[in-house]
């Protein structure tokens, strides 16, 4: 917990939820220097600042101190909410409850839009800026009634930071961690929360990929929200299959797991973005039946932006299965070709935190700004 909340000056209230709302802000709290940040926490995000040792806020704990999240907002000297956009059904979740309490003591809020698509405005809702990837189609945005003025494609800062991780050395490290060779054959499994959808699409992966060579290693990572992983569903999937196992769900730093292998298998995982900025390339795997569907209903869109531009390979029907694997693995010049393609498509930018700071300060120094 913080002490002496209402004694600080030019403060920051950033709130998130899952892991990936807190990666993507997180690395703005060093950009606002010398301004001090405020952490309102909740599911995983919680999680990580615990098990960091770093102070965070809950809702609970601001009710009990304040009698309200407005009344806090109001009392200290919060300038503006930074918030994620954690993929919720319920609107009653801390980043949108921020917003709301934001809006009604009259605060600026800013969101870092983890995954294209997540954030659905209330109408109600106060955004003074939705920072978003640049690649992607805004029309997703403005159909929802965002206006366009508000919204600035600059990227998300959780990629930035990776940039300037030591792939090599995570390599040799978490290989002699699983026990696999310096050159055998890995591929990674980044599971989903859509339950059946994910198992379902895993399935028909392992049913219709037979590697050429005998050695290939899958490590499997369920989503942590994987309701068909906690009941246990998945064992008797993965000891069917013919290729060499091994489960790494638990393992704690999912980004030495990506320099450790040689390909990324998801259906929509932001996993393999992470994957493909540190030159790990990716391999999405989309059904008409299975994770379009999901996407349509939850984002607005079939394909994700980054399946465009030929900047990771994409499976869209069983067909596919065994020569995009093969192609994914194997082929060197289609590695290379995928991996310059996200490149040019993405343009990795290690300022990416300091130009939304930067665009932070100018909207709240603006003598123009005004209930959104």
């Amino acid at each position: 917990m913080y002490n002496q909340l209402t004694n600080t000056r030019d403060t920051y209230l950033f709130v998130a939820i899952h892991r990936g709302p807190y990666l993507s802000i997180e690395p703005i709290e060093e950009a606002l220097l010398p301004s001090k940040v405020l952490y309102l926490a909740d599911g995983v995000s919680k999680s990580i600042r615990e098990s960091h040792g770093l102070p965070y806020l809950t809702l609970d704990a601001i009710t009990r101190s304040w009698g309200s999240l407005e009344t806090f907002l109001s009392s200290g000297n919060i300038k503006a909410i930074v918030r994620g956009s954690s993929e919720e059904d319920d609107m009653f979740n801390v980043e949108n409850l921020a917003s709301a309490a934001a809006t009604n003591v009259g605060l600026p809020v800013f969101v870092i839009e983890d995954y294209p698509g997540n954030y659905w405005k209330p109408l109600a809702h106060r955004v003074d800026g939705l920072f978003v990837e640049p690649q992607q189609d805004l029309d997703v945005h403005l159909v929802r009634g965002l206006d366009p003025e508000v919204v600035y494609p600059m990227g998300n800062p959780r990629y930035s930071k990776l940039l300037s991780v030591d792939v090599n050395q995570f390599r040799t490290g978490i290989r002699e961690t699983l026990g696999l060779s310096k050159n055998q054959p890995v591929f990674l499994w980044a599971g989903q929360p859509d339950n059946k959808n994910s198992y379902m699409t895993l399935d028909r992966v392992l049913a219709n990929f037979r590697p050429n060579a005998p050695d290939v290693v899958l490590l499997f990572r369920s989503h942590p929200r994987d309701e068909y992983y906690l009941s246990g569903i998945y064992q008797t999937l993965l000891d069917k299959v013919d290729v060499r196992t091994i489960d790494v769900s638990d393992y704690e730093d999912p980004i030495q797991l990506y320099c450790g292998v040689d390909l990324v298998v998801t259906q929509f995982s932001s996993a393999a973005i992470e994957a493909s900025y540190l030159g790990i390339p990716a391999v999405f795997v989309l059904f008409e039946d299975l994770g379009k569907q999901h996407l349509e209903l939850a984002k607005g869109y079939g394909l994700p932006p980054w399946c465009h531009g030929g900047s990771s390979f994409l499976i869209e029907s069983e067909e596919q299965i065994a020569s995009i694997m093969e192609e994914g693995l194997f082929d060197k010049i289609s590695r290379e070709r995928v991996l310059n393609n996200f490149d040019r498509f993405f343009n990795p930018n290690k300022d990416v935190a300091n130009q939304i700071s930067g665009c932070i300060k100018t909207i709240i120094n603006s003598e123009h700004i005004s209930r959104r």
